[in-house]
């Protein structure tokens, strides 16, 4: 996130005001901020009242009284000492209410657009690069085929292989009530899945998941052809695939259903 100015020939230029920030911190961020933009809030808190976002993000709050009352807040970067202090870093950025709101209105287009990151480009880059090691160790080349690609069948594979870690990473997120089972059964499917999904999409390991999927797909000759020459990433529908990553962990009624009737 980052300021601009206008000059005078109304293009916009960049400021030293701005921060970066993790996936997960921004989540963490666009989750807390309509809290911390209520007015119940602000008359709780004195002013430059700091409140922790995340380990390393802090929001402070102010109101200002000319020309006008208005809300605002400062977002400003913490970083942790040895002793495990914090101490805060120049990287801030002060916004207005307004701006809150704008930034929150966008905060869903990011999300889709970290979702797709991961996985067109993340696990792209770590997959493409095994597959080409292994062509390069056998010496082969592999031709594209006009026939049967497998692209069903490895789509198939990639989302039981996303499972697989998304579940891990989800029941690891996901705090115990000292229950004393195993697995833990303080939390419903569907709770994880409400809960922890977006979570887990953003911390999974995505190199040992591309080494997984590669291990699975490898003995396949339309693998080499699929990754190296047909764009296979690139035709993901990201919403779809996600969606049924979550089914086939948390099933709707409705799947549920035609499953019976199948049966």
């Amino acid at each position: 996130m980052r300021k601009f100015i206008e000059n005078g020939d109304k293009l916009l230029l960049p400021t030293k005001e701005g921060v970066s920030l993790p996936p997960r911190v921004w989540i963490a961020l666009t989750e807390k901020l309509p809290k911390l933009l209520s007015k119940r809030y602000f008359e709780r808190y004195p002013n430059d009242y700091v409140e922790v976002v995340e380990r390393d993000l802090c929001v402070v709050k102010d109101t200002i009284t000319t020309p006008v009352e208005r809300i605002e807040i400062t977002l400003q970067r913490m970083f942790q000492r040895k002793d495990k202090s914090l101490q805060f870093v120049p990287e801030t950025i002060r916004l207005d209410d307004q701006q809150c709101y704008v930034l929150l209105s966008s905060a869903q287009r990011v999300k889709d657009l970290i979702e797709v990151t991961f996985l067109t480009i993340t696990l792209r880059h770590y997959v493409e690069k095994l597959v080409q090691q292994q062509a390069s160790s056998e010496a082969r080349e592999y031709v594209p085929r006009s026939y049967h690609d497998g692209s069903a069948e490895t789509l198939d594979s990639l989302c039981k292989c996303f499972l697989e870690f998304i579940s891990l990473k989800m029941n690891e997120l996901a705090p115990c009530y000292e229950c004393d089972e195993l697995p833990c059964s303080c939390h419903t499917m569907e709770e994880l899945v409400n809960a922890f999904f977006n979570s887990a999409l953003i911390e999974i390991n995505y190199s040992e998941l591309a080494h997984k999927f590669v291990e699975s797909n490898i003995h396949h000759l339309y693998f080499f052809n699929l990754i190296l020459t047909r764009d296979f990433f690139t035709n993901i529908n990201v919403p779809s695939f996600l969606n049924d990553v979550k089914n086939m962990f948390a099933p709707s009624e409705e799947m549920l259903c035609d499953l019976l009737e199948i049966c």
